[in-house]
């Protein structure tokens, strides 16, 4: 009850404060009890908690950096008993003033002195919170907190460490609000730079941190000028920084696509041109719906321009031809009145052609691209699904998996136009059902059956 709690409290801190003794081995669990106290529906006995918890943290000597670890359990504890608000879950004494007093130079000590595990655990107990606490309530200690993070990241720490403090300060650019403002530009060289980790997790993460950073960033253009740079300069540094880089620029662009200058939206098209015909897949991939982000900003013209000279011209090598269509799914995904210009025939043409190319990758891109159309152009149903029950009896599984995955999103999608097509699609399905070798196209059959049924 809140009577106890405070006198809980009221003793705890008034022996800590006092004291000379010794209360190290019972730290660990006043720290998470005093933590839980925190949420407490009484303010008077949070503030006791408050104090309370200021006296334990205070005979806690610097070099001891085991309790960190107590106050991560703390509030994992006392989170999972928080309400979810508009504004996420928030803990009632972290939300007054000073209220993250008591923790914060234990976790800061920990990220700045402890051992790699020791900083790993204290950038991610400080994002919990951050997470627990409001803007408001946040304001004081963002310097202090950014700081510290910046500093800790720029050294050479396990990619453990980096991806822990990257996480934590893209929930410091979200809830630290304009007072983060003046680390804008650190931030955005602390970032780009982490695309060139070594590490998968540390680049992704420095990816989505870039994208968050544009709440913040007014002007986008100078931004991306610098990605295009780094990815022109990318390609002996491995497909994983690539990758990374083109994933980062998609980011920005979902982001601040609007704010983006035409001209420099032009020089973004060139450049992912120049990744059609990389040798890698995933770049490939990521080029692709880095293509399809920026024909949702780019101008009639400029769009009209990579379709015609590039995304629907034929190609000899067959993995620029399945990037093509890829390409062009992701333009349709993004902007699907395409479909109603002059590239919406030549469209339809490419589709057409690449269903019979000898190559299953391309073949399967173009039925990527046909479901698609089916389901932003219903009044292309009539020519392009009566392709599909081919397509679903391919010799190549993952063609015939597109194609029941095409025809399941085109049911789902419209249910009464695809109830006229029962008769073709059924059938086919059906016919792989039996296809009992071969679990992912028996799946597929049955999902796609589900919705056409």
């Amino acid at each position: 009850s809140s009577g106890i709690n405070a006198e809980y409290g009221g003793l705890i801190g008034a022996f800590c404060g006092g004291t000379k003794v010794s209360v190290e081995a019972y730290t660990h669990t006043l720290i998470v009890t005093l933590l839980r106290i925190f949420n407490d529906p009484v303010p008077d006995v949070r503030f006791q908690a408050w104090q309370a918890l200021s006296n334990v943290t205070k005979t806690i000597k610097k070099e001891n950096m085991s309790f960190v670890a107590a106050i991560q359990d703390g509030i994992k504890m006392v989170s999972s008993d928080l309400p979810e608000t508009p504004e996420g879950k928030l803990l009632p004494g972290f939300n007054v003033p000073k209220g993250i007093d008591p923790i914060l130079p234990i976790l800061l000590n920990g990220l700045m002195q402890g051992s790699p595990e020791v900083r790993e655990q204290a950038a991610i107990t400080i994002g919990d919170a951050i997470n627990l606490t409001t803007t408001d309530a946040l304001k004081p200690y963002v310097i202090q907190i950014t700081g510290s993070l910046i500093r800790i990241i720029a050294d050479r720490f396990p990619w453990t460490v980096k991806a822990a403090i990257l996480s934590t300060l893209c929930l410091l650019i979200s809830k630290g609000g304009i007072a983060m403002k003046p680390f804008v530009p650190q931030l955005q060289t602390t970032f780009i730079k982490a695309l060139h980790d070594g590490t998968r997790s540390v680049r992704n993460a420095a990816a989505v941190a870039l994208s968050k950073l544009m709440t913040l960033q007014a002007r986008v253009d100078p931004l991306i000028n610098e990605l295009l740079r780094v990815l022109g300069a990318s390609s002996q540094e491995g497909v994983g920084v690539q990758e990374a880089i083109l994933n980062a620029l998609n980011g920005v662009l979902a982001k601040s696509g609007t704010s983006v200058d035409q001209a420099v939206l032009s020089k973004v098209g060139l450049a992912l041109m120049e990744q059609l015909e990389n040798c890698h897949e995933q770049i490939r991939s990521s080029m692709a719906k880095t293509i399809g982000m920026y024909a949702k900003f780019a101008s009639d013209e400029q769009i009209d321009n990579i379709l015609s000279n590039n995304i629907l011209t034929d190609s000899l090598n067959f993995t620029t031809r399945q990037a093509k269509l890829i390409a062009l799914y992701w333009i349709l995904k993004q902007r699907p009145q395409i479909m109603q210009s002059k590239q919406g025939k030549v469209s339809m043409w490419r589709v057409t052609k690449d269903l019979k190319d000898d190559k299953a990758e391309v073949r399967e891109g173009a039925v990527l691209v046909l479901g698609r159309i089916i389901t932003i152009s219903p009044e292309l149903v009539g020519e392009l699904l009566p392709l599909l029950p081919n397509m679903i009896g391919d010799a190549a599984a993952e063609v015939a998996v597109a194609s029941l995955k095409a025809a399941k999103k085109f049911a789902k999608n419209d249910p009464a136009l695809s109830r006229k097509y029962i008769n073709i699609l059924v059938p086919a399905a059906m016919g792989r059902l039996k296809d009992r070798l071969n679990l992912p196209i028996k799946l597929s059959s049955e999902r796609a059956l589900l919705h056409l049924l």
